[in-house]
């Protein structure tokens, strides 16, 4: 047996014991990395938190824009924008509630008018149809105003319907039509022009049939009541108006403008006026009862903003400045 050197034989691969690398094998690296320095997380300060808070509450001002905020604003707030904040949330409140009732009012009135007419005035409608063979495409029915808005919904839902492929496309149904129609037309059909006796094709006012079909359960006693539901609906579609277009309009609300809005429905459709009444009045009065200021200390607390001196006097202010809710 020849000389053997100290070398641990595995597998038939040599390893030298001399702590070097195989023939070929490249040598490791050295190991030049540093210690790395363990990093504490910063500590915002109380003055950095508020000032962040601030940059954020400035940019939810500046979102809403200072133009509109600035009408929520009163001088008891002293130049601070979260009592404004919280009024422009709360008007929101308020009208995120109003919204089943005022949609109630407008179908309720829309779908019940054109049933009584279409049902009431047979011989008038039977004449002069048009394509879609119901009395808002009768000629001489309406003034000129409103037949202006039947065309105009007719071309829209037209062009409407051309941008779509033609797989897709429908004709155009009364219901389409009296969908398309706004509360403005509708509530106009309410007025005087349609009580004309001197257009007595498109009076159906002065029909009694009419009359007593239109709103039975309308408690005005005896006379001529059409002036005064044209004048409540009105009041309905502004009121709806200010709302759906996002103004302001807490500073003039009370429960009374609710209850007319039932009443108006309960003319129409007693059982819907009944439930909606039954679900949503309780909500209103204590949204109204409670005011924006249940929506203040927590907006102040989510901008970590205290103002407990001012936030006194706020709320000292909140029978004075809250709308009335009345039982």
């Amino acid at each position: 047996m020849g000389s053997h050197n100290h070398s641990n034989d595995l597998g038939g691969f040599t390893q030298p014991d001399d702590g070097q690398p195989p023939n070929g094998a490249p040598e490791a690296p050295a190991d030049t990395t540093q210690p790395v320095e363990a990093t504490l997380p910063t500590v915002s300060t109380d003055a950095e938190r508020r000032q962040s808070a601030l940059s954020d509450l400035n940019l939810i001002v500046s979102a809403i824009s200072e133009n509109r905020l600035r009408r929520y604003r009163m001088r008891v707030d002293k130049g601070a924008w979260e009592p404004a904040l919280a009024r422009y949330l709360w008007n929101i409140e308020i009208a995120r509630a109003m919204i089943p009732v005022l949609h109630a009012a407008e179908v309720s009135l829309r779908n019940h008018i054109f049933d009584t007419v279409g049902a009431v005035l047979t011989a008038e409608v039977s004449t002069g149809r048009n394509a879609l063979g119901c009395w808002l495409d009768c000629a001489g029915l309406l003034t000129e105003k409103e037949e202006d808005k039947v065309n105009q919904a007719k071309a829209d839902y037209l062009r409407e319907q051309l941008r779509k492929s033609k797989q897709f496309r429908k004709p155009m149904t009364a219901g389409h039509l009296v969908a398309a129609l706004h509360f403005g037309f509708w509530s106009r059909l309410l007025d005087g022009d349609y009580a004309n006796w001197r257009e007595p094709r498109r009076a159906f006012w002065n029909n009694e049939a009419f009359k007593a079909a239109a709103f039975p359960q309308y408690l005005g006693g005896a006379g001529n009541h059409r002036d005064a539901i044209h004048e409540r609906f009105v009041s309905i579609k502004e009121l709806r108006n200010r709302v759906f277009h996002h103004e302001r309009f807490y500073h003039s609300f009370s429960i009374a403008d609710y209850d007319q809005i039932i009443e108006a429905i309960r003319w129409i459709h007693p059982s819907v006026a009944t439930a909606l009444e039954k679900a949503d009045r309780p909500r209103l009065i204590s949204l109204l009862e409670n005011g924006y200021q249940a929506l203040l200390p927590r907006l102040l607390s989510h901008f970590d903003i205290h103002r407990p001196s001012e936030l006194d006097t706020i709320n000292s202010k909140k029978t004075t400045e809250a709308p009335q809710a009345a039982n």
